[in-house]
């Protein structure tokens, strides 16, 4: 029985049983098409979800990028009072702990012992030039250690570690995380700015983040190709062989891959033997199209590259 209201139309129960029994009374068919309809409309739903939440996350990601942006391009202030007396202290452990010089877009180990391109520990920081030492956070909170190998400026390119010894040292930070889409290159020419001084100071910069092998490897490889037009193949091949456990991810390793075509016209990691380093899918997909650079440069894995020949 169906009960209805002063107007005399069907209650909302009674209305619920009517829809209830023509919706069971219909065709097998007629159910089916009714039921691909009703997921129609979830699945419509839920997309328009989906669209959503990515729309307010990239607008978030966007606004991020833009201020770690601006914190990336902020150029370091300096107290050249300071920064002179340091240099001048270090001076002698320095000279003592010789590194490669750097010159024609080649490394040079003359007039160092053999066994200088060998560390001893892995774990530890390495001389990667004369000016350049890559370290990890134990490095980097290890005064003494710091000051026994002379260190004057400390490029910290992590944005979760602090600036350990800020008395001590001539500090730059890059807030960089250790992300496929940290922006790199919105840095690359205050970190290269930053480490050219060192080097015309005569001082010598420790570049760290926490394991030492990402953020710093990359960073360092941008100055050698922007400061001293070193081919990415050859620096990398170079920090690799001294520090073993150098890997930037595969983002950075893309930018440093754009880098060197932007700044060199070419690229001496798109052939075959730039090794297993360089083959992955985002550098697969646009080496074909990027100009080579001529000059060959020698075999990832050989002993005999030019990057680290001991003359």
């Amino acid at each position: 029985m169906i009960t209805t209201t002063n107007g005399g139309r069907p209650s909302r129960h009674s209305r619920g049983e009517m829809s209830g029994r023509s919706s069971f009374d219909r065709s097998p068919a007629a159910r089916s098409e009714l039921a691909r309809q009703q997921a129609r409309r979830k699945l419509r739903r839920v997309k328009t979800m989906i669209v959503a939440s990515r729309a307010f996350s990239d607008a978030g990601r966007r606004r991020r990028e833009r201020v770690e942006s601006t914190d990336l391009e902020v150029a370091p202030h300096i107290d050249e009072d300071a920064e002179c007396r340091i240099v001048s202290v270090a001076q002698a452990r320095i000279h003592a702990r010789r590194g490669p010089r750097v010159a024609n877009g080649n490394f040079s180990s003359q007039g160092l012992p053999k066994f200088f391109s060998v560390p001893d520990d892995i774990r530890r920081h390495t001389i990667v030039t004369h000016h350049l030492v890559l370290g990890c956070r134990e490095d980097a909170m290890d005064r003494r250690r710091l000051e026994g190998i002379g260190i004057t400026h400390v490029l910290n390119t992590c944005k979760q570690l602090p600036n350990y010894h800020p008395d001590a040292f001539i500090y730059h930070k890059i807030p960089l995380m250790d992300a496929p889409d940290a922006p790199i290159m919105s840095c690359f020419e205050v970190a290269a700015n930053f480490l050219q001084r060192v080097e015309r100071v005569g001082g010598r910069c420790l570049v760290h983040c926490i394991a030492g092998s990402s953020r710093s490897v990359a960073l360092a490889i941008v100055h050698l190709m922007v400061s001293h037009h070193v081919p990415l193949h050859v620096a990398f091949h170079h920090i690799n062989r001294m520090r073993p456990q150098a890997n930037p991810n595969e983002g950075f390793k893309l930018q440093l891959a754009l880098l060197e075509v932007s700044v060199l016209g070419g690229s001496s990691v798109a052939g075959r033997d730039a090794g297993d380093a360089w083959f992955f899918y985002e550098w697969n997909t646009r080496k074909n199209a990027v100009p080579r650079l001529t000059e060959r440069y020698g075999k990832a894995g050989s002993g005999d590259s030019a990057a680290c020949m001991v003359q």
